[in-house]
């Protein structure tokens, strides 16, 4: 938890010296000058508080989902090297603990409560069409079936949505809620996965040095341009914006492997 204290700390420290330029640069137009430095350092201090305690509580909500996404991530990795039997027999009493009337068929398993027929399909391939269609093809002429798996490419969602309905696909996200609510969780301490935040990896995309290069040179290029343009104060504040970005990125960011 120390991290995202500091994270956020950081984050509205730099907030409170952007904030200070911009402020200053725009109330120094229009007030004098000590009352626009007064002006602007409070205006940037209130900007500062604001944006810890709003990025601190988003911290926090991030590291709780990333955390149960961890778990949730280990325990489909758990049930894809369990046998099948000992797959469906832990169903079976996940179902039992929620009073969902369950009844074994064969590797599968019918919730008398819900009508609906389970299949459970784990395996690091992720489901298939053909898994699809043959949990399909099991089923009676009105019956539901909710495939239990590891996780489910997007055509292969697509694909399930042609059967009006009656396929539901639970990934390993709503298996662990399952099992979680049952109490039921798989030990997964021999388990060790990696587990990669989406939206870390898109931002560390976007925080690349090598780009932060080309911001440098284009908030250089904005700030020459505002002494010959009408519009200076537009270019001056966008130009220095890129170079702050820039600089920051460049000593704060570490250098990615090529």
């Amino acid at each position: 938890m120390k991290k995202l204290y500091l994270k956020s700390l950081f984050n509205a420290i730099l907030s409170v010296f952007i904030c200070l330029f911009f402020f200053t640069v725009i109330f120094i137009y229009f007030t004098p000058k000590k009352i626009a430095l007064c002006i602007s350092v409070t205006l940037s201090l209130l900007s500062g508080l604001a944006i810890f305690k709003h990025g601190l509580e988003k911290e926090k909500k991030i590291f709780i989902k990333n955390e149960s996404s961890k778990t949730a991530l280990k325990v489909g990795t758990k049930l894809c090297f369990m046998k099948k039997e000992a797959v469906r027999n832990l169903f079976y009493k996940a179902f039992e603990a929620l009073n969902l009337s369950p009844e074994k068929k064969g590797y599968n398993i019918y919730l008398n409560q819900s009508g609906e027929t389970c299949f459970f399909i784990f395996g690091f391939d992720g489901l298939s069409k053909t898994d699809v269609v043959k949990a399909f093809n099991r089923l009676s002429e009105k019956a539901n079936a909710v495939i239990y798996c590891f996780e489910a490419p997007l055509p292969v969602q697509e694909f399930a949505k042609r059967f009006k309905g009656r396929i539901k696909i639970q990934d390993y996200l709503e298996v662990y809620n399952l099992l979680s609510r049952a109490n039921l969780l798989v030990d997964t301490s021999d388990i060790d996965v990696e587990f990669i935040d989406q939206k870390k990896a898109k931002l560390s995309q976007f925080l690349d040095r090598k780009k932060a290069v080309k911001f440098l040179a284009l908030g250089g290029f904005f700030m020459a341009l505002s002494l010959f343009v009408p519009l200076k104060l537009y270019y001056l504040i966008s130009g220095s914006a890129l170079v702050i970005f820039a600089v920051c990125v460049m000593l704060f960011v570490k250098k990615q492997p090529d």
